[in-house]
């Protein structure tokens, strides 16, 4: 589920690249040539490992700490932008 989750963000500011929450298209730009594809990675590194591991394994563990330590830093990096 936190796979599909991070998928729909992913999605969302890819889609959303030139205006993301109502920064300007330099800032949502700037933001989304990082993001994407770090989630994109963090989401098929964690899914492969689920996969060829199992669930049992600490591997897994790993991409979905850090897939939730990336999307707060995110926000900081939004709201910062937006009421700077």
């Amino acid at each position: 589920m936190f796979l599909m989750i991070l998928g729909f963000i992913a999605a969302y500011l890819w889609l959303n690249r030139n205006n993301v929450f109502g920064l300007d298209m330099a800032q949502s730009r700037r933001l989304t040539k990082w993001t994407v594809p770090f989630l994109v990675v963090d989401i098929i590194f964690t899914a492969g490992t689920l996969w060829i591991k199992g669930p049992d394994n600490f591997l897994p563990i790993i991409g979905l700490i850090v897939g939730g330590l990336v999307l707060p830093v995110i926000g900081l990096i939004i709201v910062q932008e937006t009421f700077d």
